[in-house]
C-alpha cells in the first residue's frame, strides 16, 4: 500500500500525502492498528478520508480483511477437527501467566537466571 495520494485537492501545495508507507511491514502494522482501533483518532479520520478518495487502497483494505476472515475460518475448521492437546493449552496458559511465552515458568529459579531480559 505504498500510496501517496493526497487527501486534499491537487491545488493544495502544503499537503504531501501523509498516509504513505514505505515497507510492507509498515503497511501491515498500520492496517493492524487501524483494524484493531488503536490508531489515534486524527490518523484514523485521515485514513478513512483517504480510503474514500483512493479506490486502490480501499480495494486493498477489503482484500486484507477478506484474507483475515478466510484465514480465521480455515483455522476454526482445523481446530474443530484436531483440537490442540490439553497439556499444550495448559503449558501456554502457564507461560503467559508467568509473563514469558515460550519459557518454562520454573526456569527463573535456575542458577544464573532464566536467560531472558526480565531481570529476574
Amino acid at each position: 500500500m505504498s500510496c501517496s495520494r493526497s487527501n486534499k485537492p491537487d491545488n493544495d501545495a502544503e499537503h504531501t500525502g501523509s498516509i504513505a508507507v514505505s515497507t510492507c511491514q509498515e503497511c501491515i502494522d498500520f492496517l493492524i492498528d487501524y483494524l484493531d482501533g488503536t490508531l489515534p483518532p486524527a490518523k484514523k479520520a485521515e485514513f478513512e478520508l483517504h480510503l474514500e478518495l483512493c479506490p486502490p487502497c480501499h480495494r486493498y483494505l477489503n482484500q486484507y480483511q477478506a484474507t483475515i476472515r478466510l484465514g480465521q475460518h480455515a483455522m476454526e475448521e482445523e481446530a474443530a477437527k484436531n483440537p490442540p492437546p490439553e497439556a499444550l493449552i495448559n503449558a501456554i496458559m502457564a507461560a503467559m501467566k508467568a509473563g514469558h511465552p515460550g519459557k518454562d515458568p520454573g526456569e527463573h529459579d535456575a542458577p544464573g537466571g532464566c536467560g531472558c531480559d526480565c531481570d529476574r
